[in-house]
């Protein structure tokens, strides 16, 4: 009864960024909800692990190796999930991040700190989102494309001046895309995560910080990769069917409270 509803049963979902975080959580509510998965990732193995959990659920999947920074990357990636799974149905762009660099004051932050981050995030899920489009335009299919933003893109988050520049223009583009786009079928939605608890951010986090970063939400715990999969499965699904240009903020109520500092 829910995959009915849903109507994701057969339809493949592309997720970039898929082999950890918030992209595997998606990828494996999705997978759940009845798609099959291409996940691309810049780390081929971690991708390949991904895809054979996938595929251990009685879903195709396929592990594709991209480098969304690279336009030419992004076009094979394309090509590769289509030929291994015959179709293109859901777009995730969830490759992004602070890309190595530390939370940085806006008087101390270097251009190799902008510079990377906005490559990372904004132009990143630019040109994904041009070639999907593309894609789905050549097949004449319509089709869902869901960014990956950030509470950060919201509201001000101290010393992450260049990564909530890059997260609210993925907002930005999400809804002027979804204008775009709509005559031809495609719907552009996003979903702004607050802190996820995702291996890497664990890893960063001191165990103080973690238990501040929980006592400070009104649901008194971080977000899971999972939490964002549910949105994913949402915004591209049946159920969604006439949203487009939205930004869902998946943050446990944590925006109706007092700015705080980055973790």
């Amino acid at each position: 009864m829910e995959q009915s509803l849903l109507g994701l049963s057969g339809k493949v979902a592309l997720v970039t960024g898929g082999a950890a975080g918030i992209g595997r959580g998606c990828a494996m509510m999705l997978a759940r909800a009845g798609c099959n998965i291409a996940i691309a990732d810049l780390d081929k193995k971690g991708a390949e692990k991904t895809a054979r959990e996938i595929h251990g659920m009685a879903r195709r999947s396929a592990a594709v190796e991209v480098d969304v920074r690279k336009p030419e990357s992004i076009a094979k990636m394309l090509e590769e999930t289509v030929k291994a799974l015959g179709r293109l149905d859901i777009c995730i762009n969830n490759v992004g991040g602070l890309t190595g660099h530390r939370p940085t004051a806006f008087l101390d932050a270097t251009p190799a700190f902008f510079e990377d981050v906005i490559n990372n995030n904004l132009r990143a899920t630019y040109w994904c989102c041009h070639a999907e489009a593309k894609s789905f335009i050549a097949r004449g299919v319509g089709g869902s494309i869901i960014n990956i933003s950030s509470l950060a893109g919201i509201r001000a988050v101290q010393g992450l001046s260049p990564y909530g520049a890059a997260k609210a223009g993925i907002i930005n583009l999400t809804q002027n895309l979804a204008l775009e786009l709509a005559p031809y079928g495609i719907r552009v939605n996003a979903i702004a995560p607050a802190t996820t608890g995702t291996e890497k951010m664990t890893e960063r986090m001191a165990k103080g910080d973690f238990k501040a970063v929980e006592e400070a939400n009104p649901m008194k715990r971080l977000a899971s990769p999972e939490d964002m999969g549910g949105a994913a499965v949402y915004l591209a699904s049946a159920l969604a069917s006439y949203v487009t240009g939205h930004t869902i903020v998946v943050d446990g109520g944590v925006s109706l409270t007092t700015p705080r500092p980055a973790p």
